[in-house]
């Protein structure tokens, strides 16, 4: 399911459940549209919005995401005007269930960087 260390990801619990609940989901859906759907999502052009996004934004993505290309995730981060990039190696698109402790800790720790303290 687009992950790249799929041991790291099916060794998750709820990762496990979600799989399912989204397998029973996209199987009770009728397939083309489902198949426009995303590939309609594809030719979305958001670049003017998103460069006028000026809240911090963390992108986070695997350096071997199949569904999002490197290339777009690279221009995502370059275009918001506070955007900042983590790319994890040897990870695909679920960087949040393969590299959990990572993605966790990379969060608060950014979140410090970016909110007052009280």
């Amino acid at each position: 399911m687009f992950a790249y260390d799929k041991r790291a990801f099916l060794a998750d619990i709820p990762t496990k459940a979600a799989l399912q609940a989204m397998r029973r989901a996209a199987r009770s859906q009728n397939q083309n549209q489902l198949i426009a759907f995303f590939a309609g999502i594809r030719d979305v052009d958001i670049w003017q919005q998103v460069a006028q996004i000026e809240q911090p934004v963390l992108v986070m993505a695997g350096a071997y995401d199949p569904v999002i290309p490197q290339q777009k995730t690279l221009r995502l981060a370059k275009t918001l005007p506070a955007g900042q990039l983590l790319l994890y190696p040897d990870t695909g698109h679920m960087v949040m269930n393969e590299r959990r402790v990572e993605f966790w800790r990379d969060i608060i720790a950014w979140q410090k960087t970016i909110l007052p303290e009280t």
